[in-house]
Parts: C-alpha cells; structure tokens; sequence
C-alpha cells in the first residue's frame, strides 16, 4: 500500500463498466486526482515565485473535467491569471483519447460549428494566445509572459507571432524587465529533421534586447504519453529575458528519470542594470 502515490497508472478502468457503475468510478477518480493533488508536487521544493504555464486544461475530458490552473495554484499557494486559448471539440488528439474519463468536454461540448478548427483530428475554436502581467519584486517590477505559439504552421508563420508579441509587449510595459516563456513550437512543420535552429525568431528576440540564456542546454521536450511523435526529441520549449540576467538554470523531470515524461524549465534571474 503506497501513502502518496506520485503516478496513478488505470487499465481502462471504465471500459467494461455499466452506464451507472461507470458514472460512479469515474467521480471516485476524479475525486481521488482532487484528493490527493499530485500534479505540482514537483515544484513545492523549489518554491517558485512565478509559474508559467502552457497548454493546461480546464473543463478537458482528458484531466476529468479539472481545472488544473486552479489545483496548482492552490497547491503552491499561488493566485494566477487564466485565459481560454482554444475550445476542444472532441476528446483531444488520437494520442489522448485513451486518456479521458468522460465522452465530452465539458467547455466545448456546445460548439456545433468547426469553423476556425486547423486540425481535423483535433477540432478547435479560437488561436494562440499570450498572458502578459507585471508583477511587484524585491528589485522592482517585472513583466512576465506566458505564450503558447502555433505548431500547425511553419517558421514565417511562428516569427509573425513572436514579432508581434514583443510589440504587444513594448507598448503594455515599457523599460520593465521581462520574462517570457511558453511552448514556442520550434521546429514543428520543419521537414525533414524538425530542426528548431533553423527558426528565425531567435535571431528577431536577440535584436529586441533579449537573450535566450535563461534556457537551459538540453532538450526540453521529450516524448511523453501523448506524444504524436514519439520518434522526435524537439527542443519546443524557451525562456528568454530582458532587463535582467539568468543566475541559474536547469530542467526538472515532471514524472520520472526514465521512460516517457513530461519536463519543467527553470530559471533564476537578478537585474543586470539600472
């Protein structure tokens, strides 16, 4: 008998369940995910000031209908901003289905148009999106940036949006310091060998005074039990700043040391000027 589990591992445990015995196993799972809340165990230890995150669900079949944003904010004691980037349609990609504990998506399950849907195993309404905050420090204040930009497309497409996010963010907190950080889909729609350095918003990042040095070496995306591509290793996920400069970086494994995972950058940063 484990006391506190950090992996739940389910063999299909709704499949050959009744209508009533399996609306009943799917609440005690649910309320066994809010029980015990594992999700940002991880990061106690190393008591972030600030999270930035990515592609978290709200209302997803996939996560039971949770909102995670609101558990690990809890969790870490945290307040947070939250912003719908996109409604699912369906269940999620092929790779997630086997994952979902309802047949619906509680946020999208309305939408009777795919108009807007890119992907036609994954309908969705709405496009990327970033959040953009200033936040009081010890130092001063700081603009922080959680961004998520589209993998369906190649890198023109990708440096048209990061292009304008520096915009955005010039004219929303000027001379602050800033943070940006998010899941930057480099490389993706890159044939044949998916290579992020041969993305050109890098380059355009160095020219608005930032510096990628708050990224640690290493890739930073690895496959994990979704991956469409298990295949690839990319390097999809970035930290960049202005103002101020990385102290000390690193990754930290979600899940385990071996096997598929999902993994968390960090970074530490002070003032590098006045």
């Amino acid at each position: 008998m484990v006391r506190d589990p950090t992996l739940f591992l389910f063999d299909e445990p709704l499949s050959n369940l009744d209508a009533k015995p399996r609306n009943q196993m799917r609440n005690e799972i649910k309320a066994l995910q809010r029980r015990l809340g594992t999700t940002a165990t991880h990061l106690k230890p190393i008591a972030p000031y600030v999270a930035l995150l990515s592609e978290v669900d709200h209302g997803m079949a996939r996560t039971s209908q949770r909102h995670t944003t609101t558990e690990m904010a809890r969790a870490l004691g945290m307040v947070y901003a939250f912003r719908v980037e996109f409604h699912e349609l369906d269940q999620g990609g092929p790779t997630e289905r086997s994952f979902c504990t309802d047949e619906i998506n509680d946020h999208g399950h309305w939408f009777a148009s795919e108009a807007g849907a890119a992907d036609p195993e994954q309908p969705r309404v709405r496009g990327r999106i970033a959040i953009v905050a200033v936040i009081p420090t010890a130092s001063g204040p700081v603009c922080v940036v959680s961004t998520h930009l589209e993998s369906n497309a190649d890198t023109a497409h990708r440096h048209a949006q990061f292009d304008l996010l520096l915009q955005k963010i010039d004219a929303f907190a000027p001379g602050l310091p800033v943070l940006i950080g998010g899941d930057l889909n480099t490389g993706n729609h890159l044939p044949p060998d998916f290579d992020w350095q041969r993305e050109t918003l890098f380059d355009l990042a160095v020219g608005h005074g930032y510096s990628w040095a708050f990224t640690p070496p290493g890739l930073t995306t690895r496959p994990s039990l979704i991956t469409p591509h298990p295949d690839r290793e990319m390097m999809l996920d970035w930290l960049a700043g202005r103002g101020f400069a990385p102290v000390e970086s690193g990754i930290l494994t979600s899940i385990s040391a071996s096997g598929p995972r999902y993994q968390t950058t960090i970074a530490s940063g002070a003032p590098s000027g006045p």
